[in-house]
């Protein structure tokens, strides 16, 4: 005769020495209720990786601009977008019949300079003898004071006209420096600071024949040996960011293809806008397959937790505000709720912390199920296949 069991019946659950206590509800005999078809999978210790996608652009390491010093119409443009330039390398060259005509008058001020330089030395010569004989005939009581003192007066007067000449030649020598300058700025050559012996040009502003003003930009140089995935996180994942940790790039440019990167630079500050923090992300690019300002997607490596019970993400429920799974309790073939604290989430698994649990749990039916209700399991997984490490 069936039996009609009325009110709340409480199990406790016992697993590895903790705890779960649970509310089942009301059970009824008689095949009233009807068994729930259920999937289920085992409990299995697994290598779980926890990552994070993220989304940006690619940069170059490096990119500066090619600029004239000196205006000019430009005569020579070899370059264009996509070449390669060596350190010192030759750019441009820009007309340069105006700077020549400068640096020979510059010139020939100096020659100027330099023969007023050796007549004022002449002078101070002749006007040292002078002071010399004076002297002499002074000591012989033979000239005048008077002329002692014109004849060092004749004398400091020549050795300042020697001083004034020198400044002269100087600063006529500093105007031929540069004239010279600028003759030679009109070659305009590729130089940059740091590592590498190569770059390759961006973009192009300049051509054969048009004019260019001074600091006008000619091309852009950019170096492709590494470029930067530029992404931006949240304060969620900011705390497990670090330094040399490791990820990968995909761009749509190599589908099914991934790039290796690490992290280069994670920025200090938060933008305020945004609430969103800046990670550089470095890839090896010696092929130059990568080009800046593809569209990337960047997979890291956040945490790592080996050999840690977890069950799949598709037996998570929620019941009651609490997130759990139904475990399977073989012995009376019924589902109860256990709630569970959980780890990280890496792939289709979870870790679980808490209480350590031995069994299956239910995978798919679950949304049907109360906790003490009958079921029938149509499908049992093992969970097995290893220490798998997750998320990749």
């Amino acid at each position: 005769m069936a039996a009609v069991v009325l009110g709340a019946v409480v199990w406790r659950l016992v697993v590895d020495g903790g705890e779960a206590v649970v509310a089942e509800a009301p059970r009824r005999g008689g095949g009233e209720r009807s068994a729930v078809a259920v999937e289920t999978a085992s409990v299995a210790r697994r290598d779980l990786r926890e990552s994070r996608g993220f989304t940006g652009s690619l940069e170059a390491e490096s990119r500066f601009e090619v600029v004239a010093r000196v205006p000019g119409r430009i005569l020579q443009l070899d370059l264009d977008i996509g070449d390669r330039v060596e350190r010192g390398q030759l750019v441009a060259r820009l007309e340069d019949d105006e700077f020549r005509q400068q640096l020979r008058q510059a010139e020939a001020e100096m020659e100027v300079a330099e023969a007023n330089i050796a007549e004022a030395e002449s002078d101070l010569r002749v006007a040292d003898r002078e002071l010399a004989r004076i002297r002499v005939l002074r000591g012989r009581d033979i000239a005048a004071e008077v002329d002692l003192e014109m004849a060092e007066a004749q004398r400091s007067a020549a050795d300042a006209r020697l001083r004034v000449a020198r400044g002269v030649f100087s600063q006529r020598q500093a105007g031929v420096e540069t004239a010279q300058l600028r003759v030679s700025q009109t070659e305009v050559r590729a130089s940059w600071e740091g590592a590498g012996e190569e770059r390759a040009v961006a973009e192009r502003f300049a051509h054969e024949g048009g004019y260019v003003s001074a600091n006008a930009p000619v091309v852009s140089l950019v170096n492709l040996r590494t470029v930067r995935a530029v992404v931006f996180v949240t304060e969620r994942d900011y705390g497990l960011m670090r330094v040399g940790q490791e990820a990968e790039v995909v761009v749509d440019a190599f589908p099914g293809e991934s790039f290796p990167a690490r992290v280069a630079r994670v920025a200090p500050v938060f933008d305020t806008s945004s609430r969103q923090a800046r990670v550089e992300v470095e890839v090896d690019n010696k092929g130059g397959r990568l080009a800046p300002g593809m569209f990337a997607r960047v997979r890291m490596g956040l945490r790592e937790a080996p050999d840690v019970p977890s069950v799949p993400l598709d037996a998570l429920v929620r019941r009651n505000g609490q997130e759990g799974v139904f475990l399977i309790d073989p012995a009376e073939n019924v589902a109860r709720f256990v709630a569970l604290e959980l780890g990280i989430r890496a792939g289709a698994w979870v870790e679980v912390r808490s209480p350590e649990l031995i069994g299956a749990v239910v995978t798919l039916g679950q949304s049907q199920l109360t906790s003490g209700q009958a079921v029938r399991v149509i499908k049992a997984g093992t969970g097995a296949g290893g220490n798998v490490r997750a998320g990749r």
